[in-house]
């Protein structure tokens, strides 16, 4: 059965088709690079009708289950770790909130600038492991190059990477960093998009970042909210820290850790 997200595509394809009678579906690949699963027209003139192929349809299926496997491991994780199976499904719940959020975001923004301009996007791919957790989306463009629709699984994050960036290659993997936070650096968008354009320079960069916020620490107090630091200048006397405010995490806490803490 067809996702909302599907029968918005079949829509726009069925909609172009109308407009440019004359030309096929190969024609909008082109126009638009759609490297999405294949597509078929189907009915009678004045019936135009655009689905899945067979083989596509298959395939979706087999997503289907990877996710829903993703979701198994991500429980089983946070129940080895000492959960409840209550508090792990809250955890998995509150993910998914996230990720219906964002795809919400995505039909708005398509209704405003245009249908398919915008998709929901996975820094590890399905294919790869990644699943629906609010880590691992992200908000992408649906059309052009670079867009969802003209990356494939093969244009992947450096896995090297990932663990520092807290982006999951697992549903298991997602479950260890929901819970340890250790994996929530204090990265700029800046930071992270220099880290994923050059992964040998990622330790440098966080080494950069974390002497600037040391640097700040002395002249105030940082509190970390979601690993995002806000910075409170101190203004009287000494620096004082109090216990519900955090100075900068240590160097100790930088580098690519293994994900093996269960």
């Amino acid at each position: 059965m067809a996702t909302p997200e599907d029968s918005k595509l079949f829509r726009s394809v069925e909609a172009w088709l109308k407009k440019n009678p004359s030309k096929t579906i190969a024609d909008w690949k082109k126009e638009t690079e759609y490297t999405g699963p294949a597509l078929k027209k189907r009915g009678r003139a004045g019936q135009l009708r655009v689905s899945y192929k067979g083989q596509s349809a298959q395939s979706d299926v087999v997503r289907k289950a990877r996710l829903e496997q993703t979701d198994i491991d991500y429980i089983n994780t946070l129940k080895q770790s000492g959960l409840s199976t209550e508090e792990a499904q809250a955890m998995l719940a509150a993910n998914k909130a996230k990720v219906r959020s964002l795809s919400q975001q995505v039909t708005q923004l398509n209704k405003d600038k245009g249908s398919m301009r915008f998709s929901l996007g996975h820094e590890t791919a399905v294919e790869q492991g990644g699943g629906d957790f609010a880590r691992n989306v992200r908000l992408e463009r649906g059309k052009g190059s670079g867009g969802n629709f003209a990356r494939s699984s093969k244009a992947e994050i450096d896995p090297s990477v990932k663990p520092v960036l807290g982006i999951p290659s697992s549903g298991r993997e997602a479950a260890i960093m929901d819970v340890s936070k250790e994996f929530d650096l204090p990265l700029t968008p800046k930071d992270r998009q220099a880290i994923k354009a050059n992964p040998a320079a990622a330790n440098d960069i966080i080494t950069q970042r974390f002497q600037q916020l040391e640097s700040f620490a002395k002249q105030g107090v940082l509190k970390f909210t979601n690993g995002v630091a806000r910075f409170i200048r101190q203004t009287t006397g000494a620096l004082s820290t109090p216990e519900d405010l955090e100075i900068a995490p240590r160097s100790e806490q930088l580098g690519f850790k293994p994900i093996d803490m269960f």
